[in-house]
């Protein structure tokens, strides 16, 4: 068996960017529920997962994390701050950045879950093309539904 000494540091650099869920959480600050629904929303990251501590505490680099949220825009601006409030019309809906005011320049509408540049297309968070003809008509009563009860049918339950 060998003598292995790990290098000076190493082993604060590990515990300072090898993360799990509650830590990526109270980095963020957001809820861990939060986190969990960010790893099964995104592939992305959940293909960051180095290894599993248990059959369900992930763990992940910190600095890959870091990157990747802010690609995705995750957790977005914090309440309080100035949001960037960039607007952009596709398919008949308005997208709005709620991202910080001094974000990249890659705009992020998270409820819609699009994303797009200046002068770019509008994807959705993983990089598709939105789908267009997808916004409903300004009629609602095009999206009422119509129940089929026996007295509609012309039928009053019992012999005619």
């Amino acid at each position: 068996m060998s003598d292995f000494v790990a290098p000076p540091g190493a082993n604060d650099a590990i515990r300072e960017h090898l993360v799990n869920s509650a830590e990526i959480a109270r980095r963020t600050g957001v809820t861990k529920q939060a986190v969990s629904l960010w790893i099964t929303r995104h592939q992305s990251l959940a293909e960051l997962v180095i290894t599993w501590v248990g059959s369900h505490n992930p763990m992940f680099w910190w600095p890959e994390v870091e990157a990747e949220l802010g690609r995705l825009g995750l957790p977005g601006a914090q309440a309080g701050e100035p949001r960037c409030g960039a607007t952009r019309v596709h398919d008949q809906r308005t997208l709005i950045c709620a991202r910080a005011e001094d974000h990249d320049g890659s705009h992020i509408d998270r409820y819609r879950r699009a994303r797009w540049a200046d002068g770019g297309p509008a994807t959705d968070l993983e990089g598709r093309p939105l789908l267009g003809g997808t916004v409903p008509t300004s009629d609602p009563r095009a999206f009422r539904r119509r129940r089929t009860t026996p007295a509609r049918l012309g039928k009053t339950g019992g012999a005619a």
